[in-house]
């Protein structure tokens, strides 16, 4: 049985295509996302993720994957991001996430409450 990964509380999502990401994004292994950065506060979290077919999902309700269906080791979670990468608007996932990516891969950013 495949493992379930299920966000809720979210207040933010952001959804790029593969063929969004640029070489510089891809050289210097972050991901640029200003709009979700700048959302981040204390209680949220940003989980990145890369999902090999996108489901449908309303950004109200809860969000389920299946393990088997995010690229691995491409999940990434961020409560806190050094003023540095806040002022740039980019999330540092590292370069071997942008390795993984294969064509027609969706890139899912999510902003969401953490349980306490």
């Amino acid at each position: 049985m495949t493992s379930k990964i299920t966000f809720s509380n979210i207040k933010y999502t952001l959804v790029k295509s593969s063929s969004d990401i640029t070489n510089t994004e891809r050289r210097s292994g972050k991901l640029y996302a200003r709009s979700i950065i700048n959302r981040l506060a204390p209680g949220l979290r940003i989980d990145v993720l890369v999902l090999k077919t996108l489901p449908v999902f309303i950004c109200d309700e809860p969000f389920t994957v299946n393990e088997n269906g995010i690229r691995a080791g491409t999940k990434r979670c961020f409560e806190k991001l050094s003023k540095s990468y806040s002022d740039a608007g980019k999330l540092p996932v590292k370069t071997d996430f942008f390795k993984k990516i294969k064509d027609g891969d969706t890139i899912v950013i999510i902003l969401h409450e953490v349980e306490p």
